[in-house]
């Protein structure tokens, strides 16, 4: 049996006690300021962190089966390795701290991203971020 855990106001806190059989996790506007304590959620295919507090990208590259990541409205500043991660077949990072340098700096990695699903960095789609169009 799989299951959903949505909204929790001690999410961040009581994730290790979340059953490694949850897919869809949903844990947007809990004050969230690190991803933690869920490299045991295997079968994870959705997480919703939008509208936290979120500074970094971390500890998802734990979760092989994760497809759906959103991270709208975080403080997130660097894109890092994320865009690597092969199973994420959507991403979102509309509303973060992400720079014109940083974009500059991943261009490479976001080319790769073409082959995928769906990607949101900003008002921008991947082709027009290719084209130089972010400003």
């Amino acid at each position: 049996m799989t299951s959903r855990v949505h909204k929790s106001r001690s999410a961040g806190k009581c994730l290790s006690n979340v059953s490694t059989e949850t897919f869809e996790l949903s844990l947007k506007q809990n004050q969230i300021e690190k991803i933690e304590n869920i490299a045991h959620l295997k079968k994870l295919k959705e997480l919703n962190l939008a509208n936290n507090f979120i500074t970094k990208l971390e500890n998802i590259d734990g979760l092989p089966a994760l497809e759906v990541l959103n991270l709208w409205n975080n403080r997130i500043a660097e894109i890092g390795n994320i865009v690597d991660y092969e199973p994420i077949k959507y991403l979102a990072l509309r509303g973060n701290l992400i720079s014109d340098a940083e974009l500059d700096k991943q261009m490479d990695h976001l080319r790769l991203l073409q082959r995928r699903k769906f990607f949101q960095l900003g008002d921008e789609d991947i082709p027009d971020i290719l084209a130089g169009n972010y400003d």
